[in-house]
């Protein structure tokens, strides 16, 4: 019985996967943005949260310990709306997250 389970989970998992590979994603460039900082380690603009009845974007800057808030309303042209300091909180920012209410929740070593 166990192994009839499992046989039927396999099939299932087997024709769940070909469906996904038959399935495409057509994505098209809309614009860029760019924080304006390098660093040779990485670190920068790697982790960002988008708000969709904002239109906003979240954008951790790890060399300056910051966060940028960029407005998204026109994709093609992005831009920066504020750049809030996390200095006074701790060393690193490690995540961003938001939610449909526009709540904003980042994640800081201290």
């Amino acid at each position: 019985m166990k192994n009839t389970i499992y046989k039927f989970l396999i099939i299932l998992l087997i024709g769940f996967t070909a469906n996904l590979a038959k399935a495409q994603v057509n994505a098209q460039f809309l614009g860029r943005y760019s924080i304006g900082t390098y660093n040779s380690n990485g670190g920068v603009a790697e982790i960002s949260a988008y708000d969709p009845s904002t239109k906003r974007m979240y954008v951790v800057n790890g060399p300056d310990t910051s966060f940028r808030i960029v407005d998204l309303a026109n994709p093609a042209n992005p831009v920066l709306i504020s750049t809030i300091s996390v200095k006074p909180y701790g060393i690193d920012v490690t995540s961003i997250a938001t939610n449909k209410k526009g709540v904003v929740a980042i994640a800081v070593i201290d």
